[in-house]
This record gives structure tokens, C-alpha cells and sequence, in this order.
């Protein structure tokens, strides 16, 4: 099972769980940031349209988000936006951080977004080779240097347009605070004694396996956009006819495919980007960003509340000796718990759609879970679907404060 996700392909089995705070920004909260370029919309920013000028592009605008402080001494950070946008149109990604002391590091592109992707346009990608005395970029996470955790974090967003008149706008955005690793905590106790089971639509990633070699050599490294797909199948948004068009899936379910098409990053190659995969959900109408959890507490919350949850694992043959296999990084969706709470998941590895539906044992995935990615998960919902409580053990929030 090829790794997912290669900002922390270096950690592999040694992560263990993190402490995390999510800040957002949305619709009215927006304008508690700086502009610059923009116009106000209903749910955000725009760039106004603008007379043609003849070849040259339009002048971009910008978003600053105020300077937030986590109530944690940060090593990591993950930015999420929503952004709407045509052809035409992207938008860059920067963080920068604040030490202790209130001195700012430079701005780090943590991506370059397009939710399409065509001839004359700046592709979707990440920025690789970013490393400095304070900081580096892992793909879609800026981490500190050794020992010197970020006390404060700013969010930099610039809408470009190259083709006059192309529409693109801003409605949220938002960052992910982790902590350094800590100790593994004691298995969770489920919430209740009834089980729970989310009629997730099932989705393999091997039905692909050897359609669009050019897409990371197909569909047996899909797992995170398949598990993006997924998601969006159950909220019954997933992509539209003209992103089907032309799409060839002899096996069945272009829908994937077309996931992999417009969360693809072409800088590293892969549909693994966490980022990508929630800024795509967002253009398909949902609330969504990047998040860590504290434990399989937090996500049966969010299950019970109807919101099924894409996470991320990683793990030996023996260690989760149900899955049938090996991964330094892997995505599945949660969508369930059984009477004694062990986790119910939609697993893409399976070999085909029928045996997509499995039952892990909560410790074992758990850890799994915990120390392969920390808890990441994706947050993906209907504007109108409130995210429950997510307190954790160590009483630090991972839900959207927007």
C-alpha cells in the first residue's frame, strides 16, 4: 500500500498522538482579516470583474487572516480554505509563525490551488525545498524547528485570475495547531452501549488500480480522493456531469476518478494531500477542513451526529492483522461503531466495492490511528450540519471555531 501522504512519510510508525486547536474564518468573520483587491459577497470575498486587458491578468487580491494564537505551543501547522473558483483561476497558500518573543518568520507556500486544472494555468501543486533556521514545508504542513514551537500563526490567501472576467471567491479558510508528539493515551471508551452504522456509499480504489497510470500509477494510491469521494456520495454532492465528461472508468465509479483529477497535487505527485482533499469537498458545497482528533471518542461523536470521517493510518501486517495488509499511510472513512465499540469502516483497499464494509477492533485501530498521522481527519459536512463538541483527553478542541 503506497504511502498517501509524503509530508510524514519519515515518521511512519512513530507518531504518536497530538494535542490540537482549529481556527476558522467564514462568511462575516472574514472581514476580521486584512484585503486587499477584493469585494465583498454574500459568503466571502471576490475579485471584482474587470474589463479585459487584453493579454496581461488581472490583479490579484489578498486575504491576511488576524494573527491567532493556539492555545498550545504549536510544532505543526495545516492550513484549509473554501474557495469557489473557475477555470481561469487560483489561489496561493502561505503561513507564516510567530515565536515567543514575537519575532515572525517569512511566509511559507504551503499550495497553489486551482479546483481545475488546464492548458495556461497555473497547475494545482505544492512547493517543495522550503526549509529555513526556523521552519520547513512537508507538502501540506509547516513544522518547526527542534525545539522551537510557533506561539502564534497568520494565514495568507491571494486570489489570481488569468483569464478576465473568470470568477473566484473566498468563503472560509482556517488553521490546524499540533503539538509534539506525546504519549499514546489508554484506549477510548465508547460513548455508548448501541451500535451506530452510516450508510456510507462503498468504493473501491482497486477497481482503478490500472486506469490513469499517469495519476501516480493509478487508482492503488487513490485511497484518500476515493475516500473523498465517498464522503461526498453520502451527502449526495459529488461530482458534477461536465467533471464526468470524458472520464473512462470500464470497471465502473468515474466519480473517482474525477476526485483524483481535481485533488491531484502535481508537485509531489499524488492524491494524497490532505488539504486538497477538503479544499475539493469545498467546492462541492461542504464545510470542510483538515483536523486532528483526540481519540475514537471525538470521532463517534461526529459519527452519532451523522457526519461520517476520513482518517488517516498507518500500520504493520501484525499490528492490524484484519486489513490484510501493510501501509506508511493510509486513508479510510469511519462511518460506524458496533455494540462493544469497535470501528466500522469503508476501507478503499478492498478489492472491490462488496468488501469495502469492515469491522476493526477499537484498540488496535486506534493506535493506529493515534500514533500514524496524530489523528488526522478530514471534516467534511453540509453548512447546516453544526460539528459536535470535540473535546479530547487533553482538554484541547480539534472543532472549527468560526
Amino acid at each position: 500500500m503506497p504511502d498517501e501522504h509524503p509530508g510524514h512519510e519519515s515518521e511512519g510508525f512513530r507518531t504518536p498522538s497530538r494535542a490540537a486547536a482549529y481556527r476558522g474564518w467564514s462568511g462575516p468573520a472574514l472581514q476580521d482579516g486584512q484585503t486587499h483587491g477584493h469585494a465583498p459577497a454574500p459568503d466571502g470575498y471576490h475579485l471584482p470583474a474587470a474589463a479585459p486587458l487584453g493579454n496581461a491578468a488581472d490583479a490579484p487580491g489578498t486575504w491576511v487572516s488576524p494573527c491567532w494564537s493556539p492555545p498550545l505551543a504549536a510544532s505543526e501547522i495545516i492550513p484549509s480554505w473554501e474557495i469557489d473558483s473557475d477555470p481561469g483561476t487560483w489561489a496561493l497558500i502561505e503561513v507564516r509563525a510567530f515565536r515567543a518573543e514575537g519575532s515572525p518568520t517569512r511566509w511559507y507556500a504551503l499550495g497553489r490551488w486551482a479546483a481545475a486544472t488546464e492548458a495556461g494555468t497555473s497547475p494545482r501543486g505544492t512547493f517543495p525545498d522550503q526549509a529555513d533556521t526556523d521552519a520547513r514545508v512537508l507538502t501540506d504542513t509547516l513544522r518547526c524547528t527542534a525545539d522551537r514551537p510557533f506561539s502564534g500563526v497568520q494565514l495568507r490567501i491571494t486570489l489570481h485570475r488569468e483569464r478576465p472576467g473568470a470568477a473566484i471567491t473566498l468563503r472560509g479558510a482556517g488553521l490546524l495547531a499540533s503539538t509534539l508528539p506525546g504519549p499514546l493515551p489508554e484506549t477510548s471508551v465508547p460513548l455508548r452501549n448501541t451500535s451506530v452504522d452510516l450508510p456510507v456509499p462503498q468504493l473501491s480504489q482497486q477497481l482503478h488500480r490500472d486506469e490513469y497510470p499517469e495519476y501516480n500509477g493509478g487508482g492503488g494510491a487513490w485511497c484518500s480522493a476515493t475516500s473523498t469521494a465517498m464522503v461526498l456520495a453520502y451527502w449526495g454532492t459529488g461530482p458534477d456531469p461536465s467533471d464526468l465528461e470524458g472520464v473512462e472508468a470500464p470497471n465502473g465509479d468515474p466519480e473517482v476518478v474525477a476526485v483524483v483529477r481535481r485533488v491531484y497535487d502535481y508537485a509531489y505527485n499524488g492524491a494524497g494531500n490532505w488539504a486538497f482533499n477538503t479544499a475539493y469537498a469545498a467546492t462541492r458545497g461542504l464545510r470542510a477542513h483538515v483536523s486532528r482528533l483526540q481519540d475514537l471518542t471525538a470521532a463517534e461523536r461526529l459519527i452519532r451526529a451523522g457526519i461520517p470521517v476520513p482518517v488517516s493510518v498507518s500500520f504493520t501486517e501484525t499490528e492490524l492483522p484484519e486489513a490484510g495488509y501493510a501501509t506508511e499511510g493510509h486513508l479510510l472513512v469511519i462511518r460506524g461503531f458496533t455494540e462493544v465499540g469497535d470501528v466500522i469502516v469503508n476501507d478503499p483497499a478492498a478489492p472491490d466495492n462488496r468488501q469495502v464494509r469492515r469491522v476493526y477492533p477499537r484498540g488496535a485501530f486506534e493506535r493506529v490511528w493515534l500514533r500514524g498521522s496524530g489523528g488526522a481527519a478530514y471534516l467534511e459536512r453540509p453548512a447546516d450540519r453544526p460539528l459536535p463538541p470535540l473535546e479530547g483527553p487533553l482538554g484541547v478542541s480539534a472543532a472549527a471555531s468560526d
